[in-house]
């Protein structure tokens, strides 16, 4: 039991020192969104 509550304790450490994302990676990630919306849209409609 103790060993699971160290695993969580560090994967919360883990998770809290992840950087934040960047502008160009939230707009990239954006633009897949859109592409792959268009993509699934496209192949519905068709």
């Amino acid at each position: 039991m103790a060993q699971n509550e160290r695993y969580r304790e560090q994967t919360e450490e883990d998770l809290n020192n992840v950087p934040p994302m960047s502008g160009m990676q939230k707009a990239i990630l954006a633009a897949a969104a859109v592409i792959l919306a268009a993509i699934v849209a496209y192949i519905a409609f068709n």
